[in-house]
Formats: structure tokens, sequence, C-alpha cells
């Protein structure tokens, strides 16, 4: 991997329907370069999948990650019973055996039972529960049948053409078309991917930063992003955590990485570095409402 192809999992991360011919351009390289890059990254199984889901928005639900240090001496079939719970739709193992698990819950009143079962399940100590921040306003909206059969038929590979979309649900493409364009303008559906780290040739490190208590964690988001734009995978704050934020990013070396840990912890009053060692990625109630 290099800072073309984290580039490209940035974007398709962000938007799995993004065309070769869009990210060419975004990275001034050819559309057959983009491919190449691709079909190379599902080869190594850094994509291992293209999802499309209703959105936060279209579920009126609420994004949480669950973070904890585990004590189970099978971390396989511990991470295969996290996975099984039905609001769990990824699992990332960190060094030291630090958990971080990924949860869609459908309302609030689920949050103290799942947070219960995951910490059984997980063997978990020290655990930390962060409702994600979303940057938009979280106007519940609605999705019309048409709309739903659109998502199911891209579930379980979003680039999928309009055209076998079209076939599949015995409509014209520009039915199709016309509703994709009015989704994603309403914020409607998820377009992302499910991935993995690949370690021979690269180096994941997930910061976790405490800041000062006048610090707008919201505006430092925003800043680490911009700053660090080639190297960040995920920065993300959360609304019940103050002066917390979570910071993954990719790097070629560990050399690279403990320059980044040196600056963040000049401008930050503590941060813990973690290396992430693999994730594993689950089919949740979000699905599962689709296929039924």
């Amino acid at each position: 991997m290099d800072e073309s192809d984290l580039e490209i999992l940035q974007m398709l991360f962000f938007n799995s329907r993004i065309t070769n011919r869009e990210l060419s351009r975004k990275l001034n390289i050819s559309p057959s370069a983009v491919h190449k890059r691709i079909k190379a990254m599902e080869t190594e199984k850094i994509i291992q999948r293209y999802i499309a889901r209703p959105s936060i928005l279209a579920l009126n639900s609420i994004p949480v990650v669950i973070i904890g240090r585990s004590s189970a001496t099978d971390l396989s079939q511990m991470i295969k019973d996290l996975g099984a719970v039905e609001q769990v739709f990824a699992v990332a193992m960190g060094s030291a055996n630090i958990m971080y698990v990924s949860v869609m819950l459908r309302s609030i009143a689920e949050m103290q039972e799942v947070s219960s079962l995951i910490d059984k399940k997980g063997m978990l100590t020290d655990t930390l529960v962060g409702i994600v921040t979303e940057p938009y306003s979280k106007i519940p909206i609605s999705l019309s049948k048409m709309e739903l059969s659109i998502i199911k038929s891209l579930n379980k590979d979003a680039r999928k053409s309009v055209n076998e979309v079209a076939t599949e649900l015995n409509v014209s493409a520009k039915t199709i078309k016309r509703h994709l364009i009015k989704m994603e303008d309403e914020n409607k559906v998820n377009f992302t991917i499910e991935w993995a780290p690949l370690h021979h040739d690269s180096f994941i490190t997930v910061f976790h930063i405490h800041t000062a208590q006048n610090v707008d964690v919201n505006k430092k988001v925003k800043e680490l992003y911009l700053r660090y734009k080639s190297n960040t995978i995920i920065c993300v704050a959360f609304s019940n955590i103050p002066n917390f934020i979570l910071f993954e990013i990719w790097s070629k070396s560990p050399r690279i990485s403990q320059i980044i840990l040196e600056e963040l912890q000049k401008e930050f009053e503590q941060v813990v570095p973690h290396v992430l060692m693999n994730i594993l990625w689950f089919r949740s109630w979000m699905d599962t409402m689709l296929e039924n």
C-alpha cells in the first residue's frame, strides 16, 4: 500500500459507489491505474466487500463504539461471540487485547442491555461506551419501498451497476438512477466498504487522545483530518465522552507513527497509542432488516 491506495480506501469508505473515473480525477492518475489498485487491494483482501445500508438518518439509529481490554483466552471465539450480537457490525482488536466494538443501536433504550452483553461476551474491563458524534442534524426520514429495494439489491455489492439493479427490480435504469441520486442528496443511504489492514507493508495505529477541558473536540477532529490527510483512516469524537478523540492512522512504518505520536503529545494532555492487529465485519440487524 502507498498514499494513493489509502486515498482510494478513504474515498471508498465514505462512498463505495464512487466511479473509477471520479477517483482518477481526484488522484490525478488514470482510470486504469485506479482499477489496477482496487483489484490489487481486493486480491490482498484489504477491500473485502462493498456495502450499502440505510443511513443513520433513515434508520433513526445510534452509532456507538465500545472500547475495553479483553481478558479472554480464546480471542477467536470471543470475537465470534461478539459478532453474534445483532447490533454489532465490526470488531477490531488492538495491541494489549484492546477491543473496539462497533455497534448500531435501534434506539438509546438498547444502550444498557447491549453494552452489558458486550462487556460479558468480550470479558472487557476499563470499558468506554462512546456515542459517535454525527456531523448533521438528526431529523428522522423515511425510505420508500423502491428505495429499500434498491438498497437491498446493493447491500452485498454496492458497486453493482445501475443496469444490473434495474434488471433485478424490473424497472428502467433511469428510475434507479433517479432514486439513487435522491437518496444520496437526502442522506438516506450509506455506501461503504468492509476492509482489513495489511501488515506486511503498512502499520495502523489507533490513538486515544485526551484533550484539555476547554478544547472544542469537534473542531480538533476536523483539524486532525486536514493535518494528517494522507494518514487518516478514521477520526471521531463522542457526544457522551467529553475531551476524548479516537484517531486511527495508516503509516508505511512504525517510525512514521512514532513521529505523529510525538507531535500529538506536544498538543494534547494525554495520547495513548495502540497498534491495530485485525478487524472483522459482521452482518447486523441493519442487513437482516433488508433481507426480511
